[in-house]
């Protein structure tokens, strides 16, 4: 290797970074498509890239189980998880057992996207926060807090953590704020990964799926609870838009667990609209260029107010009006959503995006 780094460095070649990306690993659509993204972004730039997995000893039992469930036993009846996560670059070491070797073999570490830095996820650890690497080390890209506060007892901890990454990144304008107000470090507010990829870069990924559906459908993906009124208005519109319902995570319905990401993103891709309260609803919503809505999930106790990453995503992207808060913001949705100001937007986010790993990774245009 050191051979390689001498003759590259006199031919004036520049050696290929090999980054490693921390992330939380979960059977969660969103979580694994940011993940990818990520991946295939710094691909293209020309990165060496792969994805730290869990150490078995990183979670209490409890997590722990839940984990190896999902995993491992729904994950063997739901091949479509496992095909997906085959696309991942996984590194063989995890943290913790192999530290040493790890920051020997990588340049860079990047802590996100996704919400890794959530005190109130109690699988959150130093791991996210990049502690076993040197400061040189240590970048966050679209590192999301995903709630509007850090509680006291956990912002000396916050502080510490951050004040000796190099680069910091995160997804949402409150997370930038905390992390000024509480590490007095100044960041930058960029795209999540799923948003690095243009639409004909999913569209191919989507063309893989293994279960389609053939007939007009609107999209239901809520991770909250919804209202009776909410659920009435989702069903007069898939009326007058003739279509079928299809709730995306009703395993007793029409998708009877068939789906993976792949088969996530084609059922967006297809759909002749999209009812959600999730952000990578919303997500791609956008990039597929989606006539859609996006209700306000109700406060759960243990995760917090989670709506500030949506609150950046719309603001960003002009869709605020597509925002359901309360019953009567029903009267005034509009399905008829325009799409040249939003691409306009993302584009000059994804040069931010750019700019930021290059400086970041060192590397030059």
């Amino acid at each position: 290797m050191y051979y390689l780094d001498l003759v590259c460095y006199k031919k004036g070649i520049e050696m290929k970074k090999n980054v490693a990306i921390v992330t939380i690993i979960a059977q969660n659509y969103g979580n694994r498509l940011q993940n990818f993204a990520l991946q295939k972004y710094l691909q293209n730039m020309g990165v060496n890239v792969s994805t730290i997995p869990y150490n078995e000893g990183d979670f209490g039992v409890k997590w722990n189980a839940k984990y190896m469930v999902n995993e491992y036993i729904l994950g063997k009846k739901n091949q479509a998880w496992n095909r997906f996560n085959k696309m991942i670059n996984w590194e063989k070491n995890t943290i913790g057992k192999g530290d040493s070797k790890l920051c020997q073999k990588y340049d860079y570490f990047i802590s996100g996207s996704d919400q890794v830095w959530n005190p109130l996820f109690d699988f959150n650890s130093e791991r996210e926060y990049l502690t076993f690497a040197k400061p040189n080390q240590k970048i966050s890209y679209a590192a999301s807090i995903g709630i509007s506060y850090i509680p006291d007892d956990f912002k000396r901890n916050f502080e510490t953590r951050l004040k000796d990454f190099a680069f910091i990144s995160v997804r949402e304008t409150d997370a930038a704020k905390l992390v000024k107000d509480i590490a007095k470090r100044d960041c930058t507010v960029v795209l999540d990964p799923t948003m690095l990829l243009s639409k004909d870069e999913w569209e191919i990924i989507a063309k893989d799926a293994k279960y389609k559906i053939s007939h007009p459908y609107i999209i239901k993906y809520f991770l909250g609870k919804r209202t009776n009124e909410y659920e009435a208005f989702i069903e007069e519109k898939a009326k007058k838009l003739n279509a079928k319902i299809i709730d995306v995570l009703d395993e007793s319905g029409e998708l009877n667990m068939e789906i993976g990401p792949t088969e996530f993103l084609n059922l967006f891709l297809n759909s002749e609209a999209v009812f959600t309260d999730s952000f990578h609803g919303a997500v791609f919503s956008i990039l597929f260029q989606k006539p859609f809505v996006v209700f306000q999930r109700p406060y759960q106790e243990g995760f917090g107010k989670m709506s500030s990453r949506l609150d950046t995503l719309l603001q960003l992207t002009g869709f605020e009006e597509q925002r359901v808060s309360t019953i009567d913001d029903i009267k005034n949705i509009n399905l008829n959503c325009k799409y040249d100001k939003a691409n306009e937007q993302i584009e000059k986010e994804r040069i931010i995006a750019k700019q930021f790993l290059m400086s970041a990774l060192s590397i030059s245009e």
